[in-house]
């Protein structure tokens, strides 16, 4: 699974990923890395409305993780290593459903594919960048989705699904992304 080299250079080296070691590593950390570091890259390329970080402890910016994905403990790391937008990483992995519209960016596993419409109505109307990678994602609701084909990593956009949510992406990025009209 690999992205055009010159998108995977950019986004592994915003993240500090040397890129030239993802080759020595297994499929699945590989994986996990390049999902983080699109993770964080959507975020230096999206912007929330100031009222986004009302509700956060002060100078934060949260990620939430729901649902089985390897993605945990290196979240975790950047959390304690990075920043987004000069506001220190909160990284929390399944909070209660109700605590979801906290999460400024909410990336939510193939595993909870039964439960995707729940979570994004959790946090319907709220500054919060829902990220997946699970088949149809995008077109059921959430901003991104991130998918392989041809064994390489690209990403979908729901531009109404962001507008939505009122928060805006960079062109640079709706550039790289296949756009897809949602369902809603």
């Amino acid at each position: 699974m690999w992205l055009r080299p010159s998108v995977l250079a950019l986004f592994l080296f915003v993240l500090g990923l040397p890129h030239h070691s993802l080759a020595q590593e297994g499929q699945p950390a590989r994986e996990a890395k390049v999902k983080v570091a699109f993770i964080y890259n959507f975020a230096k390329f999206a912007n929330w409305p100031d009222r986004a970080f009302e509700t956060l402890p002060h100078n934060s910016f949260s990620i939430c993780l729901v649902g089985k994905e390897p993605l945990g403990n290196l979240l975790d790391q950047l959390a304690g290593s990075k920043t987004i937008k000069g506001r220190t990483i909160l990284f929390r992995k399944n909070p209660p459903q109700h605590d979801l519209r906290n999460c400024r960016i909410l990336y939510i596993s193939s595993s909870e594919s039964l439960r995707l419409d729940r979570l994004l109505k959790a946090v319907a109307g709220h500054p919060v960048l829902t990220i997946g990678s699970a088949e149809g994602y995008a077109k059921r609701g959430a901003g991104i989705n991130l998918f392989e084909k041809n064994g390489k990593l690209s990403f979908e956009i729901n531009r109404k699904a962001i507008l939505r949510s009122g928060l805006t992406l960079s062109s640079e990025l709706l550039a790289l992304g296949v756009l897809v009209e949602g369902e809603n």
